[in-house]
């Protein structure tokens, strides 16, 4: 993905207001974060960018700050060189993961972020779950679509007989002033997931992941329209490098990388892997092995 169509990505994005003053101090009170996922060459990576409203620097080095208040103020603070690592499905990859319970074991200051995706119902209210279909982690079947809320409230998590999919709005009451989240935003809407956002009071403790950002970036540009600071990451495409970005140059944009780490057998090549990275300025991942990142580069934190 060329430096271009990064440019373009935070035009299209914005909204209209600050998307037609072209002025350089209008475009430096814009601090674009912007998150997306693009594979490193070689690597196999999912890589991307943070982008956010400039709501003032955020110091990320607070001595007395409780470790989501670190996690935040790092977060907000493009300068910030702090590692910081998002447990994919909330740090489980098979039936439990995305529920209250995995929330529950991964909350807290071992855990820098929790990601999760979110669904719509087929009547419209948006749940906490990875795939698009019930088999895999729950006694059910079928596309959550065609489900509605009390039917999906009437199903149990396999290996679990008390914990079911939880709604998004049951997930946020329990992160609050926990741990921040990445909110993967799959099949449901911006609108709506928002909403329950702000509803919660959680505006600043969650980062938007646009999945499919090509359908979803119009109700994101009616948010920012309205003057909704939301910290948001649009999905890149697989298979582009992220060389081709070219580091330096989203660093002097303000722009963050952002990106999955694959699976390593040992801690020493997860060492290997990420001092590599973080010698190329990339400080944010998401992965599979949080508490293997944790080990392999405790100096990073």
């Amino acid at each position: 993905m060329s430096t271009h169509r990064v440019d373009a990505a935070n035009r299209s994005l914005a909204p209209k207001g600050v998307r037609d003053r072209h002025h350089p101090e209008h475009v430096a009170a814009i601090r674009p974060l912007i998150l997306a996922a693009v594979a490193l060459a070689g690597n196999g990576l999912l890589a991307g960018a943070l982008a956010a409203s400039a709501t003032g620097t955020a110091t990320s080095s607070v001595p007395d700050a409780t470790h989501l208040e670190r996690v935040r103020a790092c977060v907000y603070d493009v300068s910030c060189t702090r590692l910081l690592v998002a447990a994919h499905r909330m740090g489980f990859k098979g039936p439990f993961e995305n529920t209250l319970w995995a929330l529950n074991q991964n909350s807290g200051k071992t855990t820098d972020l929790l990601e999760f995706s979110v669904r719509e119902t087929w009547d419209g209210r948006p749940i906490v779950i990875h795939d698009d279909t019930l088999d895999r982690t729950t006694n059910g079947s079928g596309r959550v679509r065609w489900h509605t809320l009390a039917q999906i409230h009437q199903l149990r998590i396999k290996g679990m007989e008390t914990e079911r999919i939880p709604t998004l709005e049951e997930v946020l009451d329990a992160a609050r002033g926990r741990v921040f989240l990445i909110v993967s935003v799959k099949s449901a809407s911006v609108l709506t997931v928002w909403k329950a956002i702000k509803s919660q009071g959680l505006a600043r403790q969650v980062i938007l992941f646009l999945y499919k950002p090509r359908g979803q970036s119009r109700e994101l540009n009616q948010l920012l329209a309205e003057g909704e600071d939301i910290l948001f990451m649009p999905r890149l495409h697989k298979g582009e490098s992220l060389d081709a970005l070219t580091l330096a140059g989203l660093a002097r944009r303000g722009i963050r990388a952002y990106m999955q780490l694959p699976l390593r057998d040992t801690i020493a090549e997860l060492r290997q892997l990420g001092r590599e990275l973080l010698d190329k300025r990339v400080y944010f991942f998401l992965s599979d092995q949080a508490p293997q990142i944790y080990e392999a580069l405790p100096d990073a934190r």
